[in-house]
């Protein structure tokens, strides 16, 4: 399929696109798409040009934008050893204190996904380059590792989630200079 469209969820598409691909109809398909608003976990990414195509049972996913520039690959069969990978040379995320949704896109990268972002953006922010692995099993949602490494400070960090008890975050942050740290998360040193 190709053509434009005014807006887009990213991760309810993808999860309909797999669950498809998954179907005894599915069919191979393909998709060249310039989206004017791609939401993805919240925010919204303008004109975006999205190529979608499956092989194999896999889908790889292209987007290029002006603030989004990546790839998202999702095996046939997701597993530990063979995640679903979503690599990005530029994203820009929202302001800290924004409301962001990551319930379906966490549904969408599951259950095992890992992330890897050359230049993560905030406003005019380049906060760094950002990894991370996420894996669900059953009720629990574990972010192992989180690291994300700047120009002034590095933080490596685990959350850990269970429908049985609160989530736990462990972190450490090391920085060269702290009153640039505390600017860049919105506060005041």
């Amino acid at each position: 399929m190709a053509g434009r469209l005014a807006h887009v969820d990213l991760a309810p598409w993808v999860i309909a696109w797999r669950g498809f691909a998954q179907s005894a109809l599915g069919v191979p398909l393909s998709a060249q798409l310039r989206v004017d608003a791609l939401s993805l976990a919240g925010h919204a990414y303008s004109g975006v040009a999205v190529a979608a195509q499956q092989h194999d049972g896999a889908l790889e996913l292209l987007l290029h934008g002006a603030s989004l520039e990546g790839a998202l690959t999702w095996p046939a069969h997701p597993s530990s050893a063979v995640p679903v990978q979503a690599r990005f040379e530029a994203l820009q995320i929202p302001s800290f204190g924004m409301a962001v949704d990551v319930a379906p896109l966490i549904a969408a990268l599951g259950p095992v996904a890992e992330l890897d972002v050359q230049s993560l953006h905030q406003e005019e922010r380049v906060l760094g380059r950002l990894h991370s692995r996420l894996e669900i099993e059953g009720r629990e949602i574990a972010i192992d590792p989180l690291t994300l490494e700047g120009a002034q400070d590095d933080l490596r960090a685990a959350m850990h989630c269970s429908a049985e008890g609160p989530c736990r975050l462990r972190f450490a942050l090391d920085t060269h200079d702290a009153a640039s740290t505390l600017s860049d998360f919105g506060l005041r040193a």
